[in-house]
């Protein structure tokens, strides 16, 4: 089945690069549909790999962890991907981050969404290596409820009580079919971590989605330019991190406080991994490519309020799918929390029915002149940049 999907996400996404006729999410509601498809199937295989790879290579705390390397080899390759595929296009990337102001969009803007995308992916990882991707993508179900939260002041959306509450009754539904699952969850220090890494990432991937959304109203920007952009943000952020950790390590091997073989033995091993290992690497990044660049795709046809709801249905897609993956059972519970998930969703598209449905699917968010994030996210970020550089300091449980 994994192979199958491989093909099947590459080729809806090849499609979807293309630009071919008959390709345009934004016309076709068949063509959203298999996007969506796509995304979901590829996200949930990207957790399948990431986890094989983390079970074989296990869980070292201390930088260099292997989270931060599930969170760094993809982030490059996709890099080096999108900057191929923007120079094909002939598109310009190099100004948006290098200038000050680009086409009216502050360069802090890219670079605080990407750092926002860095640790995203890396708190995520770290509750998976902590938890069950089960218990994890529990708590990643309320992403949509901080996402509607944030859109009022990054987007200036309207607070709608009626659609906040669907939301929160999709997430029950959401929550209610992962903790169902028959592995169950254990409740001791490491599920405490990986329900607050879970936490922290709704809050990082909520700004992230804000902020890409914010540029979407103000500039014609394609998805392989803003992902790019973003793409380039996070791994400067994933090199600094290096960098900076390097430093204490070295000066840890000065001073005698650190040995070389715990300096250098995890660094080793997962290059060795990657060299005995390279098609699961590869799938790994390119599943993870599929669901990032699908993802943007969505959110260029969709309110952010609608992305955060679909996302959340990934989260469902992600759990039932890794039950069928691991040959358990879904059991009665799981059930129960689809149709209450599915009847939040129907209340949700009652509440936000646009009044003009001939080009989209779903509501857009209401165009705004300003692309610069309030001065309160800078704050957030400093939070969440001191947390992330903080965070190999977590023993392994």
């Amino acid at each position: 089945m994994e192979h199958v999907s491989f093909v099947f996400c590459s080729l809806v996404i090849g499609l979807a690069i293309s630009g071919a006729e008959g390709t345009d999410p934004k016309r076709s509601s068949s063509v959203l549909c298999l996007l969506i498809l796509a995304w979901f199937l590829a996200q949930s295989f990207w957790l399948t790999s990431c986890k094989s790879l983390e079970m074989r290579l296990g869980f070292n705390g201390m930088y260099p962890s292997t989270p931060f390397w599930l969170t760094f080899i993809p982030m490059m390759m996709m890099s080096l991907v999108l900057l191929l595929l923007c120079w094909v296009k002939g598109i310009n990337v190099l100004d948006g981050v290098m200038r000050p102001v680009d086409k009216g969009v502050r360069m802090s803007v890219w670079y605080i969404t990407g750092a926002h995308f860095c640790y995203g992916q890396l708190f995520t990882l770290m509750g998976v290596c902590f938890g069950t991707p089960v218990l994890v993508f529990a708590a990643k179900a309320l992403e949509p409820i901080s996402t509607a939260l944030l859109a009022v002041p990054m987007l200036g959306q309207s607070f709608s009580l009626s659609m906040f509450g669907t939301i929160i009754v999709s997430c029950i539904g959401i929550a209610v079919t992962t903790l169902g699952a028959p592995e169950g969850v254990r409740i001791d220090e490491a599920t405490w971590l990986a329900v607050i890494f879970a936490m922290l990432s709704n809050l990082t991937f909520s700004i992230k989605q804000c902020g890409i959304k914010k540029v979407y109203q103000h500039v014609q920007c394609p998805p392989s330019e803003a992902l790019l952009k973003v793409t380039l943000g996070s791994t400067i952020t994933c090199l600094f991190m290096a960098v900076l950790w390097d430093s204490f390590i070295a000066l840890g091997l000065l001073s005698g406080s650190i040995t070389k073989t715990f300096a250098i033995g995890q660094v080793h091993a997962v290059f060795l991994s990657v060299w005995t290992r390279p098609l699961t690497w590869f799938r790994m990044s390119a599943f993870f490519f599929c669901s990032q660049y699908g993802s943007l795709l969505i959110l260029d046809c969709v309110a952010v309020e609608s992305h955060a709801l679909l996302t959340a249905l990934k989260h469902i897609a992600t759990a039932v799918l890794a039950s069928i993956c691991t040959g358990s059972e879904i059991t009665l519970t799981m059930i129960v929390g689809l149709i209450i998930a599915c009847a939040g969703i129907l209340m949700y598209s009652k509440s936000a029915a646009p009044e003009n449905c001939t080009q989209e699917l779903l509501p857009k968010a209401k165009p705004s002149a300003l692309v610069d994030l309030p001065g309160s996210f800078y704050v957030i970020t400093a939070g969440v940049l001191a947390i992330g550089l903080s965070s190999p300091l977590i023993p392994p449980s």
